[in-house]
């Protein structure tokens, strides 16, 4: 199963649009920028402040040779008048409410985007009822009203200033709720309107992102309600709450769809995909997992559907027409699985899209699995071993119709063996749970067992614990997916290699219409994949599953001088010596991992030196844990 030229060709130029996407070209999509625009117009502002003299930048008396940076003439008055209000206007208590300080704040942002204290200063009035309800167009009129020069003086500059006042203060209608008082999610509704063109337009800085959290945290932490969470237990719950006492829909505050707008421009931005799935977690019912009724369901159905099979994990079947076919396994309808589908269109656009493959990845592990196993006190261990182990295959080999697809996408291999140590942990967890003596709750552990450290006692000497059978079929997905990677996507990432190798001027034209040269010198990702696995399963097995005296039987069954001689070596004393079957399994693993590593050090040239270290930490058996 190959990419069509076609399908490759636009992938890669989303891929390469993402990574080098300029500002004008940003600006040019998303769409009208107007509003942006009329803050340009510094005449007219001035015109609200010729009782103001603005302030020089000041000088450092510390350092008074210091070359001065040569702002443009607008910079200078705007910040100048800034400078000179910030004293009487700034802070989040004291301040009296002014509409010209609440038009200067935009003006500022539009002169340097990236200003925290401007940022924060028009927050300060945003979320101060008094503050906003003083710096509406109405309360400028009034402020002003006295003023010759706003209301005769220049006809020109006040016709010019009223576009601007419209787009940048609201009215008095806009603030207040059905009961007529000020409704802090209408605030926050106005001002993320007012603010978008800053976003899309500025979409890689982060104080544009930050100002929008910071806004929806404070309104979540005002919000009246005896039970804060209830509201937050679904989306007809809170909408419902918006409309009776805001006036407004969730939809005018979901993150979701400008984050998708800026998606079209840059699927990979980092700052708009931590802002997405900070959204999405703050307000739960987004992510809301299946139950386990809708689980154990949707199982049986599947099931029965496939008729009984007497192997013990489904076979792994390359799809020809994965291009066509891609979207991600189906899980009960919720929350969770919209977001999950979304991640999977992006990763049908552009596979490449490793910031989509790693959301995908955090949903899965946090807010499926996991919860999953948090709440499954109800149901049979087996049903949830089962049920869990459906979930983790089907999600994995999700990921390895990608790895067939694009053999050298490192981002699908990751993600593939991150689903398989997941239900590794999940399994390992059940069973310690059913068999547990002591007070300690397996199942409520919040992170990966290879992310404590220190590794916890009770997760060492498994083997006097837990038969060898049990904790070898926690890696079924791991053993599997080896088998897959080395019979399936190896022989893709060979035929793609000898084509490139052994081709003509037009084969090679055609390859490089389909992937970049990048790609093309990544074809040994594959074996990369195999050796971290493998990695995976013995840094396990020596620091959760060993006791000493297995270890001991490791180092004097094969030490580590022994693979100086050579893999064929390393293996023949294996085979020549009885062995405890884990033990045995272990060093047969070993030499495979051995033996990838080495291939990687000529074959991943560039990160020799990373391969070589790794081959002295699988021969000394230098892991981390112990």
């Amino acid at each position: 199963m190959q990419p069509s030229n076609e399908a490759r060709a636009r992938g890669r130029a989303a891929s390469t649009s993402s990574s080098f996407t300029t500002m004008s070209s940003s600006i040019s999509s998303c769409g009208d920028v107007g509003r942006l625009d009329l803050l340009l117009n510094i005449e007219s502002l001035c015109t609200l402040f010729q009782d103001v003299a603005p302030t020089e930048e000041p000088m450092s008396t510390q350092q008074p040779d210091l070359l001065r940076i040569q702002y443009s003439k607008d910079f200078d008055r705007v910040m100048g008048l800034y400078r000179t209000l910030r004293g009487t206007f700034s802070g989040a208590f004291r301040a009296a409410p002014s509409a010209r300080w609440f038009l200067l704040t935009a003006f500022v942002l539009r002169q340097c985007h990236s200003h925290y204290t401007a940022w924060k200063d028009r927050r300060d009035v945003v979320l101060d009822s008094a503050r906003l309800l003083g710096s509406t167009r109405e309360s400028l009129l009034a402020e002003m009203g006295g003023s010759d020069e706003f209301h005769g003086g220049n006809n020109i500059r006040c016709g010019e200033l009223t576009p601007i006042l419209e787009s940048w203060l609201p009215l008095e209608a806009n603030l207040k709720g059905p009961t007529g008082s000020f409704s802090v999610w209408r605030a926050v509704r106005w001002e993320f309107q007012a603010v978008e063109d800053f976003n899309l337009r500025n979409h890689k800085n982060f104080q544009v992102w930050h100002h929008r959290k910071e806004l929806l945290l404070e309104a979540l932490a005002r919000t009246e309600s005896p039970s804060h969470t209830s509201l937050l237990a679904s989306m007809e719950l809170f909408n419902r709450y918006l409309i009776q006492h805001h006036n407004i829909c969730f939809a005018d505050i979901d993150e979701r769809a400008i984050c998708g707008e800026v998606f079209k421009i840059d699927h990979k931005n980092y700052h708009v995909w931590l802002h997405r799935s900070w959204f999405v977690h703050t307000f739960p019912f987004l992510i809301q997992p299946p139950s386990w009724p809708a689980l154990l369901g949707d199982y049986t159905t599947m099931t029965d559907q496939a008729g009984k099979s007497t192997e013990p994990l489904r076979a792994f079947v390359v799809q020809e027409m994965w291009e066509e076919e891609c979207q991600g396994p189906p899980i009960p309808p919720c929350g969770l699985k919209d977001e999950l589908d979304y991640t999977a269109t992006l990763i049908r656009d552009d596979c490449l899209n490793n910031s989509a493959w790693c959301h995908r990845f955090y949903l899965f592990d946090r807010d499926l699995i996991r919860a999953s196993l948090q709440t499954c006190s109800l149901q049979s261990l087996e049903d949830v071993d089962t049920v869990l182990r459906h979930l983790c295959l089907d999600e994995m080999h999700y990921a390895l119709q990608w790895c067939v697809y694009e053999p050298c996408n490192e981002s699908s291999f990751v993600h593939a063996r991150g689903i398989a140590t997941i239900y590794q942990a999940a399994a390992l967890r059940l069973y310690l749970s059913s068999n547990a003596t002591g007070a300690y709750n397996y199942l409520a552990d919040k992170v990966s067992i290879s992310s404590m450290a220190p590794l916890p006692s009770h997760y060492m000497c498994l083997k006097e614990k837990v038969p060898w059978d049990v904790f070898l079929g926690t890696f079924s997905l791991v053993q599997q997916q080896l088998c897959v990677l080395r019979d399936d996507v190896t022989s893709h990432a060979e035929e793609l290699r000898r084509s490139v190798s052994a081709g003509d001027e037009a084969t090679l034209l055609e390859s490089f219409l389909c992937r970049s040269q990048y790609l093309l010198d990544n074809v040994h990702q594959v074996y990369a994949a195999r050796y971290h696995l493998l990695f995976v399963l013995l840094e396990q097995l020596w620091c959760c599953y060993f006791t000493d005296a297995e270890r001991d039987q490791v180092n004097e069954t094969l030490p580590p001088k022994k693979y100086a001689e050579g893999d064929e070596a390393a293996a023949e004393a294996i085979t020549k010596q009885p062995l405890d079957n884990c033990v045995r399994y272990f060093l047969e693993h070993e030499v495979q991992a051995m033996g990838l590593a080495r291939r990687l050090v000529v074959e991943d040239a560039i990160r020799s030196k990373y391969w070589k270290h790794e081959i002295n930490l699988v021969m000394h058996r230098d892991y981390s844990w112990h």
